[in-house]
């Protein structure tokens, strides 16, 4: 009996992995951040220009630009070039602002004509096409013409940041460098932690944590009610709900996070991923805190975070190894037990559609948790 129950649990975790897994490769197709590394690989042509006009099309939009610097290729400035952005299938195309300096990724095609390599693939917006660029102001970080090219693309994004105050590509800039990608990444988040500017302090705090400086955590408990007003708070949610660690002076600051208010904010969404997903016993106070959240999103993070660490699922796992996981699960458990499939809603394990009674799952947890040795 032990043991079928032990199956069964083991089998709703699986399956939990498993959907969430296929959702966030659904969404994941649709609009992704492009890694800079990448981008500034895949490009033949990196460039800050002066945008002059833009043609768009059901399909496609042209862009005519002046080149202002050159980072990678053979284009020369003042040279005037134009290049074709192919608009993601479904989506309207967006005409960029004429005057306007931007970062741009392009490829030479064999007609010799120039392709967008888009920073947002999956978005038609200008946002999504290009990095917002300082044009002819003085630099910030200087560079030379024999620095590594990634280092180029840094000081950009970096002078537009400073420039104004981190902007709207702060949300999405950890996703597209890491603190690894560049030693000069690495610096800039560091120096930008300590920014009076809090939009930028943000956005740094949120690269050491990717970085694995877990000393940042805590900067955040410490200031959370400032930063959480922050126009970048996005991005360090994101940063928060990445770690993964059983240090409990980490767990503590993401729990007291997690519940420190009722209240909907990116800081608590990231720190109440994080909680989900770290699998280990002292998260369990904060995620009994959380089943009572009035947001129903919070209360999934509990119940979701609770039966994984009841499950002994390994933290980290791939959403392939839950499919093949549970697959193999299912053949086992099948030939034994037909039924366990028509079962499984009733083990009280995530995730809960919204039609079955999700009381029962709270108060299943609740129960749980109360017999817990102390």
């Amino acid at each position: 009996m032990y043991r079928d129950i032990k199956m069964r649990i083991l089998l709703a975790a699986l399956l939990f992995l498993w959907c969430a897994g296929s959702v966030s490769r659904a969404y994941g197709r649709a609009v992704q951040t492009a890694r800079i590394p990448q981008l500034a690989e895949e490009a033949d042509t990196i460039i800050v220009g002066k945008l002059l006009a833009s043609d768009a099309s059901a399909q496609s939009v042209r862009f005519y630009m002046e080149v202002i610097r050159v980072l990678k290729g053979t284009a020369v400035t003042g040279q005037m070039l134009d290049a074709f952005f192919s608009v993601p299938q479904g989506a309207r195309a967006s005409a960029g602002p004429e005057g306007g300096y931007a970062l741009w990724f392009l490829h030479r095609t064999l007609e010799q004509n120039f392709n967008v390599l888009p920073v947002v693939k999956g978005m038609a917006s200008f946002d999504g096409v290009c990095y917002p660029a300082r044009g002819e102001a003085p630099a910030r970080h200087p560079y030379d013409d024999a620095a590594p090219v990634i280092d180029k693309v840094v000081s950009e994004i970096a002078d537009i940041v400073e420039a104004t105050g981190a902007g709207k590509i702060a949300y999405r800039l950890p996703a597209a460098l890491h603190p690894g990608d560049s030693p000069l990444m690495s610096e800039l988040y560091r120096d930008w932690s300590k920014s009076s500017t809090v939009d930028i302090k943000v956005l740094g705090l949120g690269g050491r944590i990717l970085e694995g400086e877990l000393d940042a955590v805590l900067a955040v408990r410490q200031q959370v009610e400032t930063l959480t007003s922050s126009m970048t708070a996005t991005s360090l949610g994101l940063s928060l709900s990445t770690i993964r660690t059983h240090d409990p002076v980490v767990i503590r600051s993401l729990g007291e996070i997690a519940t420190i208010s009722d209240r909907h904010t990116p800081l608590r969404m990231g720190a109440a991923t994080a909680l989900e997903e770290i699998h280990n016993r002292l998260t369990i106070p904060y995620l009994v805190k959380l089943l009572n959240d009035p947001s129903p999103a919070y209360r999934r993070f509990a119940v979701s975070g609770m039966s994984k660490f009841a499950a002994n699922v390994a933290v980290g796992r791939s959403s392939e190894e839950g499919r093949r996981a549970l697959s193999d699960a299912l053949d086992r458990i099948a030939a034994r037990d037909p039924g366990i499939q028509a079962n499984v809603k009733f083990l009280h394990f995530a995730p809960f559609s919204p039609e079955e009674d999700e009381q029962k799952y709270l108060e299943y947890w609740r129960q749980w948790s109360a017999t817990l040795p102390q």
